[in-house]
């Protein structure tokens, strides 16, 4: 029963960590993929920076850095002018090189036009890019599955332990 117990409770903490990832990592994507049907309007790059978080991890341990790219934009919707940032990298797509975040700001030089899709009801939201990032996913369920695998393996052990078949 012990390791019944031991399997459950690692099992709903891994999931709820699971969700907890998804969850942060989803709500870019998702304004991606509503944005592919959204109107779009002419804006112009206002800046386009490359910041970094430095990560210790362990006291041991090499730092290392993740990196985001943050865009900011400007564009008119009906008279009315909003600015935006948009990000590639921490926290909405994970962690990211510094070539990949470096080649997403090349792509919006600063006081150049770019097509912003806005949001039809909520002009404030929109993005630079409906382009879904696969690359974070495919990273995910590369490192998921296996470990979803491998908590069912262990809790149908202790499972098995726990409450035997009565033959």
């Amino acid at each position: 029963m012990r390791y019944f117990l031991v399997t459950l409770t690692m099992l709903l903490g891994a999931l709820g960590l699971l969700g907890y990832t998804v969850f942060q990592e989803s709500t870019r994507t998702v304004r991606r993929i509503q944005s592919q049907n959204w109107p779009t309007t002419v804006g112009v790059i206002e800046s386009a920076e490359l910041n970094y978080l430095v990560s210790r991890g362990r006291p041991s341990s090499v730092p290392r850095r993740a990196y985001l790219a943050e865009v900011t934009f400007r564009y008119t919707v009906d008279d009315i002018t909003y600015q935006d940032t948009d990000q590639y990298g921490l926290p909405d797509d994970s962690i990211v090189s510094e070539q990949k975040a470096q080649a997403y700001l090349d792509r919006f030089p600063p006081n150049s036009q770019v097509e912003i899709s806005y949001h039809p009801n909520k002009p404030n939201l929109a993005t630079l890019d409906s382009r879904i990032e696969f690359a974070v996913n495919r990273t995910n369920a590369l490192l998921g599955v296996p470990f979803a695998l491998f908590m069912v393996a262990i809790f149908g052990f202790a499972f098995s332990t726990a409450f035997p078949l009565q033959r």
